[in-house]
C-alpha cells in the first residue's frame, strides 16, 4: 500500500486527480502536508505516519493511567506498545493505518474520560468537553480509512452504557431526595 498512499499524497499535494481512492483521503492528505516540507522522498512520505506513532505513546499512557489509576502501570502499557513490533513497522511505512490508529486511541481516552467524569455539581457543557473530543477523534479515524467506523462501535456502547449508569443514578438520587425527611 505505500506506493499508492505516497502517490496519492503527492497527487493530492498537486491538485492532481488520485489514483487511490479506496479509502477516505484524510491520511493521504496529513501524509502530502510532510511531502511539502521534505520533498517527494521516502523520508518525506514515511514522516507524517512516524508521527503519528510517537503521537500513540501518550495516548497510550493516559488510557492506562486513566485505566489503572498508578503511573507504574500507565507506563508499562505505553512501553509495550512502543517494543512492540507491528507498531513499530507499520508507523515507519507510508500507509494510513498510522492515522487511523492515532485517531482511535485518542477517541477512545476522551469516551473513557467522560465514561468515568463526575456529572454531579458541574456545568453540563463541562462534562461534554471530553464527549466532544471523543466525537472529533472519532471522525478524523473515519476520515482516515474506513475500519475505524469498527471503533465507534464500541465507543456507542460505551457511550449508551454511560447513558444508562447517569439516568440510573439520578433515578436513584431523585428517590433518595422524595424519602428523605421535610427540613422542620
Amino acid at each position: 500500500d505505500e506506493i499508492y498512499h505516497a502517490r496519492t499524497a503527492y497527487e493530492h499535494l498537486h491538485g492532481l486527480s488520485p489514483y487511490e481512492t479506496t479509502h477516505p483521503p484524510l491520511g493521504k492528505v496529513i501524509m502530502s502536508w510532510c511531502v511539502a516540507l521534505f520533498g517527494m522522498t521516502p523520508f518525506g512520505w514515511r514522516f507524517a505516519g512516524t508521527l503519528c506513532g510517537v503521537l500513540m505513546l501518550p495516548g497510550m499512557y493516559l488510557l492506562g493511567k486513566l485505566l489503572f489509576k498508578k503511573r507504574r502501570y500507565a507506563v508499562l502499557s505505553m512501553l509495550l506498545m512502543t517494543f512492540d513490533c507491528m507498531h513499530y513497522t507499520q508507523t515507519r511505512l507510508a500507509t494510513i493505518d498510522s492515522f487511523v490508529v492515532l485517531f482511535i486511541i485518542w477517541s477512545v481516552y476522551f469516551m473513557l474520560r467522560w465514561f468515568f467524569g463526575d456529572f454531579y455539581g458541574r456545568k453540563l457543557w463541562r462534562s461534554l468537553v471530553p464527549l466532544g473530543l471523543s466525537g472529533l477523534f472519532m471522525g478524523l479515524a473515519v476520515a482516515s480509512k474506513w475500519t475505524g467506523c469498527y471503533a465507534g462501535v464500541g465507543l456507542a456502547v460505551l457511550f449508551f452504557y454511560g447513558i444508562y449508569r447517569r439516568a440510573r443514578a439520578c433515578r436513584e438520587a431523585k428517590a433518595l431526595w422524595k424519602a428523605a425527611p421535610a427540613p422542620v
